[in-house]
């Protein structure tokens, strides 16, 4: 699974840890002052490919 996130992914990449802790930076700061209610996604993008059949999973 973690491959294929990897490379279906828009950004081509896996969520990194650094990226998690900014966003979470971002919204406990002034800068996400005026942020409610939203889904912040984390993910390089797979949120908008969702997750395979699972037989290709397993190729």
């Amino acid at each position: 699974m973690f491959s294929f996130n990897r490379a279906a992914s828009p950004l081509r990449d896996d969520t990194d840890p650094k990226g998690v802790a900014g966003a979470a930076l971002y919204l406990l700061s002034d800068l996400g002052l005026s942020c409610t209610g939203e889904t912040h996604h984390v993910d390089g993008g797979y949120h908008i490919v969702g997750m395979p059949d699972a037989s290709v999973l397993k190729e």
